[in-house]
């Protein structure tokens, strides 16, 4: 039998004394950004209140509140308004959520955005974003045994892209087949109305997944015969380029951020940078410009496989979070320009734990990284 204890004060209060001394030696942003994220889980919380247990917080608080005022409290910051201040910023955001003013300095993102190793084995899928018109690569680890059509269609069943806020992909109803350089595209008639039909659109939505691998050609059918009806008229193949110039943004989503490459292509990798820093007009305005203000670009060398960018680091800019977000979606847009490696000069004193700065970085394979549990 469950023997059951009477509480009274003098109880509580002896308790609450031979507690250790607590102190928090985080700075106002660290408490700020811990009460941020972790409203940001939205984790269930189970609650069963009792008469006994709702008396006793009570007491406990009354204690606590009448204790000496002169006393440190355990905690240095008034957490109540930080809260506060949490609530304001979350509801301007959800206000204004992809306003052309925003840049990275209002982005937090722990998840990877680009990924290197087990290069055979990455594939990577094109999705389309529910409102912006913007397509999104996506990679996940494969295999080198099966065909890529049938990874792809694997992947897809246990994805779920509409928490990030994608739509379902168009390539859940179609037929794929991949011999040597060609991919063939098969859908039924009735399904078809599910497929883009901006030519562009479905053009580009093909190429951010099929150019990551060594494919130079798309078929397309309806029905067996050739083609596939689009609203500019029917589109009988697609030819794939390995290289698009395109410069690579930030576009925040429901669940985390993602690298993703413009519509837009550039002339040249400095063009490209040049939007990536002071945005362009021509682009999307969900996206974010990936390029820090504090980091003037200087001079751009070309030479060979290699990449140099000379920075001047104008406020002493040490945000690593931000600096890699800038980092690697410069090195994606190097990619895009037939660029194997890069070097930041100037920005050799910053301690980035992912990347030494100080030597040549090798490009990534892909942007984007997802993984998907059974």
């Amino acid at each position: 039998m469950t023997k059951h204890y009477r509480w009274n004060d003098d109880n509580i209060k002896e308790m609450l004394m031979e507690l250790p001394e607590m102190k928090d030696t985080r700075s106002r942003d660290e408490v700020w950004q811990s009460i941020h994220l972790h409203k940001k889980k939205k984790r269930k919380q189970w609650i069963v209140p009792t008469v006994a247990a709702l008396a006793s917080l009570f007491f406990i608080i009354s204690f606590v509140q009448n204790r000496d005022q002169n006393q440190d409290t355990a905690l240095q910051f008034d957490e109540a308004s930080l809260l506060e201040e949490s609530s304001a910023k979350e509801e301007a955001l959800d206000m204004a959520p992809f306003s052309s003013g925003k840049d990275l300095n209002t982005v937090i993102d722990e998840e990877p955005l680009v990924i290197y190793n087990n290069q055979q084995q990455i594939v990577t899928i094109g999705f389309l974003e529910k409102n912006r018109n913007v397509i999104v690569p996506i990679s996940f680890i494969g295999n080198d045994v099966e065909p890529i059509e049938n990874q792809m269609q694997g992947f897809l069943n246990d994805f779920n892209g509409e928490v990030y806020g994608f739509q379902p992909s168009i390539f859940q109803s179609m037929e794929i087949e991949s011999v040597n350089d060609t991919v063939t595209l098969e859908i039924d008639e009735e399904d078809s109305s599910h497929l883009p039909k901006d030519r562009t659109t479905f053009q580009e939505l093909m190429r951010e997944t099929f150019r990551w691998k060594n494919f130079d050609k798309i078929k397309l059918y309806t029905n067996n015969e050739p083609g596939i009806e689009l609203s500019s008229g029917k589109l009988f193949e697609i030819e794939i380029d390995k290289l698009l110039k395109k410069a690579y943004f930030l576009l925040p989503l429901n669940e985390r951020s993602f690298l993703v490459p413009t519509k837009k292509s550039y002339q040249s990798v400095d063009e490209a940078f040049h939007a990536m820093r002071n945005g362009d007009g021509q682009v999307n305005d969900s996206l974010i410009p990936t390029i820090l203000q504090p980091f003037l670009i200087e001079k751009v060398e070309k030479d060979g496989n290699l990449l140099t960018v000379s920075f001047k680091n104008e406020e002493n800019y040490v945000d690593e979070k931000r600096v890699t977000i800038m980092i690697e979606a410069m090195l994606m847009t190097a990619k895009e320009f037939g660029f194997e490696y890069v070097e930041f000069k100037g920005l050799e004193d910053l301690m980035i734990q992912k990347y030494d700065l100080r030597n040549p970085i090798e490009v990534p394979y892909s942007p984007n990284p997802l993984y998907v549990y059974n």
